[in-house]
């Protein structure tokens, strides 16, 4: 089945209930304001659920708009900030002209590691790709860093060496 709805939790509190395919769910990139306030700098701590798979996209969107409701009746569901969201066509087509037609171009960043190494690249998506392959990070932790400009705070042991990188944009 190629469409679903799922959840996002955050310390067991489901924050946010979207639809979506391939891998949506999991993907923590391009969300709302109100999704980034909720989880500030703990995307590594998202919990990503599945709830049901549907055959077509309407049948997706009316679950998701009455599951949405149920909780926001509860008072979760904070970062959703409409009970469902179901865009034309026309719509889904305007909205990805206009986002073609603003791209700025891309940025150079540096990796600043905390024994004074450091590593360009000409984007954001490049570093991450950079980062992902050679220290296991994830595109949310690349994102906030760079957006924040903090030093990083290893969660996993695995990533105890990187303790203090920071990433941001080349001056």
């Amino acid at each position: 089945m190629k469409y679903y709805v799922y959840t996002h939790s955050l310390d067991g509190e489901i924050f946010y209930v979207g639809k979506g395919s391939g891998t949506r769910a999991r993907r923590f990139t391009f969300r709302s304001e109100q999704w980034n306030e909720v989880v500030g700098n703990r995307v590594d701590n998202v919990e990503s659920n599945i709830v049901c798979y549907f055959q077509s996209e309407k049948d997706a969107y009316d679950f998701e708009t009455k599951l949405t409701a149920l909780y926001k009746s509860v008072g979760l569901c904070r970062a959703n900030g409409s009970i469902g969201t179901h865009l034309s066509d026309t719509a889904k087509r305007l909205l990805k002209q206009k986002k073609i037609g603003n791209q700025y171009p891309a940025k150079e960043i540096v990796a600043i590691f905390p024994d004074g190494k450091q590593i360009k690249a000409t984007s954001q998506k490049a570093m991450f790709k950079i980062m992902k392959e050679k220290y296991d990070l994830s595109e949310g932790t690349v994102k906030r860093l760079v957006k924040t400009k903090e030093s990083f705070r290893p969660t996993f042991k695995r990533h105890k060496v990187l303790e203090g990188l920071i990433l941001k944009y080349s001056s």
